[in-house]
């Protein structure tokens, strides 16, 4: 039996947001899902605030990302 190597990857991120926008970029290349960059901000976003049924939470999205609240409604 061979043995198994591992790599290790060190990279430092300046937010959780990063670290979650990185994460999810790598699942869906790995699946071939192709979302859009608001839709993967929309993901990293809701990944670190656990929701984004509470209306301030997308109320902040909407300010950070500057992106209409219509907008949230579709991507969902």
């Amino acid at each position: 039996m061979e043995g198994i190597n591992f790599q290790r990857i060190e990279k430092e991120f300046d937010s959780r947001f990063e670290i979650a926008k990185r994460y999810y970029t790598i699942i869906f290349g790995l699946n071939n899902i192709h979302i859009t960059k608001s839709e993967l901000n929309l993901i990293a976003f809701s990944a670190i605030n656990d929701t984004l049924t509470v209306s301030n939470i997308k109320q902040l999205f909407c300010k950070e990302f500057e992106v209409p609240p219509g907008s949230i409604y579709n991507m969902i």
